[in-house]
């Protein structure tokens, strides 16, 4: 069962929010999952020894990163309904303005 799969059901029975050891086994699965992503991705190809600075990241690492610092964010909507699972709702209202 999906994080938004049960937060919907306890939405539809009246909760304001998951109960905290469902919270930990989803947060723990996602967790899991990120690492395995990141375990999963190719080291960073040697930069050619003229250039400095950092080694570009690919796009998929980049984005694992990011779902691994910011993960409580990403998981909000558990712990409070009010948050959406999504934004789609926001970028709809806001194409509308843009047409």
């Amino acid at each position: 069962m999906t994080c938004h799969t049960t937060v919907e059901e306890a939405r539809a029975k009246g909760e304001t929010h998951l109960p905290t050891d469902v919270i930990a086994s989803l947060t723990l699965t996602y967790h899991l999952l990120v690492e395995t992503g990141l375990a999963a991705q190719p080291p960073p190809s040697a930069s050619p020894p003229k250039k400095k600075g950092r080694v570009k990241q690919t796009k998929a690492k980049n984005l694992l990163d990011r779902l691994k610092r910011d993960a409580h964010a990403f998981l909000l909507f558990m712990s409070d309904f009010r948050v959406p699972f999504t934004n789609n709702g926001s970028e709809q209202d806001l194409r509308m303005v843009k047409v």
